[in-house]
C-alpha cells in the first residue's frame, strides 16, 4: 500500500518489515514465565496495530519508524536440529483460534517461525480433535529437559474474532428453531453445538433478563446477541483450555497459563473485552472465568459495554 508523502508529494509505501540482521542478530526469545510470553504476544500486536492505523491514515506518524518484525539467529539458521536433520519445534505458545482467512495468527501478534503452536478450528472450539493437538504441544514443548535450544511452551491462548462465522451459523441455525438446528447432523453440527452451550444460551439469557423476554430473538438484538457470542466463547473455551492443562498435573499446570483474547477486524488489535469510548483498548488478554456464574458475570460486563439499542 502506498500513499502521499505531505512534503514532496509523491507516493511513499508504507511498510511492515521481517528483518534478519546477519551482523547482530535479535536473540532467541526465551520467556521467563507465562506472563512474560503474554506481553511478548501483546507487543507483537501492537505493532501490527500501528501498521494498520498508518494505512488507514496514509502514513506513519511524523518521527516513527515502520514496524519492524526480527528474525533471530536460531530461526535463520535452523538450529538447533533434530534427529531427523530438521529443526527442532520450539514454540513458546500455543493457540487455539479460528480457521477464518482474515485471523492469520502469526501476523497478527508479529511473530516468526517456530513461535506459535497453532490449533485453528472454525469458531475456535475445543473438539477431540483439538484437545489432541493441545495435549501433544503440552506433554511435547512444556518439560524444559525436552528442549536443545532451552526454551518451552509457557503460553496458551485462545483467539476468538468478530464477525465470526461459525458463531453466526449457530445464532441463524437456532433463531429459526430446533428443525433448522437439526440439519447440522454432519460434523458442522459439532461446531454449532459447542457454541450453543454455554455462549449461546447465556448470552440470549442475558439479552432477555435486560431487555425483556425475546430479546434475543428480535433483529434489532441481533449484532449485540453475536458479539457477546464471540466474546463468551472465548473465554470460555479459555476455560476448557486451562481444564485440560491441570489435568496434565502441577509441573505443567504449574508452567503454562491460560489467557483469551478477540480479534477485531476493524481496527486489528485483540482485546479481551469490547471497547468503548470510555476504554478503547482494554487489556489484550484476560484469565478465562473459572466457572458457569464468572461465564455469566463476564457476559454482564460484555453487554454493559456493548450497548445495544434502547439500552
Amino acid at each position: 500500500m502506498s500513499t502521499t508523502d505531505e512534503t514532496t508529494d509523491r507516493r511513499a509505501p508504507i511498510d511492515f518489515t521481517y528483518r534478519f540482521q546477519p551482523d547482530d542478530p535479535k536473540p532467541f526469545f526465551i520467556p521467563r514465565d507465562w506472563e512474560d510470553a503474554s506481553v511478548y504476544l501483546q507487543g507483537g500486536n501492537h505493532l501490527i496495530v500501528r501498521f494498520y492505523e498508518a494505512c488507514r491514515r496514509g502514513a506513519y506518524k511524523p518521527g516513527s519508524r515502520p514496524p519492524i518484525v526480527e528474525i533471530s539467529a536460531s530461526e535463520a539458521t535452523g538450529l538447533p536440529v533434530g534427529d531427523d536433520g530438521l529443526p527442532v519445534q520450539m514454540p513458546f505458545a500455543v493457540v487455539l483460534g479460528c480457521s477464518d482467512a482474515r485471523v492469520p495468527t502469526e501476523l497478527l501478534f508479529g511473530q516468526e517461525f517456530n513461535d506459535i503452536f497453532n490449533i485453528r478450528v472454525a469458531g475456535n472450539v475445543l473438539a477431540e480433535e483439538g484437545v489432541g493437538s493441545l495435549l501433544y504441544a503440552l506433554r511435547s514443548f512444556v518439560p524444559e529437559s525436552a528442549h536443545p535450544g532451552g526454551r518451552s511452551l509457557k503460553l496458551a491462548a485462545v483467539l476468538g474474532h468478530r464477525g465470526c462465522g461459525a458463531v453466526k451459523a449457530t445464532v441463524k441455525a437456532f433463531q429459526s428453531g430446533p428443525t433448522a438446528a437439526s440439519i447440522f447432523g454432519d460434523p458442522i453440527g459439532s461446531i454449532v453445538t459447542k457454541i450453543a452451550a454455554p455462549a449461546l444460551a447465556l448470552a440470549s439469557e442475558l439479552l432477555d433478563e435486560s431487555y425483556g423476554a425475546g430479546s434475543s430473538s428480535d433483529p434489532r438484538f441481533l449484532s449485540c446477541l453475536v458479539e457477546m457470542i464471540v466474546y463468551l466463547n472465548a473465554a470460555w473455551g479459555a476455560r476448557e483450555v486451562r481444564e485440560w492443562v491441570d489435568g496434565e498435573g502441577p509441573e505443567i499446570a504449574s508452567r503454562v497459563g491460560v489467557v483469551y483474547g478477540v480479534f477485531d477486524p476493524e481496527d486489528w488489535r485483540v482485546r479481551s473485552r469490547p471497547a468503548t469510548s470510555e476504554d478503547p483498548a482494554p487489556e489484550t488478554f484476560a484469565a478465562p472465568p473459572k466457572d458457569l456464574e464468572g461465564l455469566r458475570a463476564f457476559g454482564r460486563e460484555v453487554l454493559a459495554r456493548l450497548r445495544p439499542p434502547g439500552s
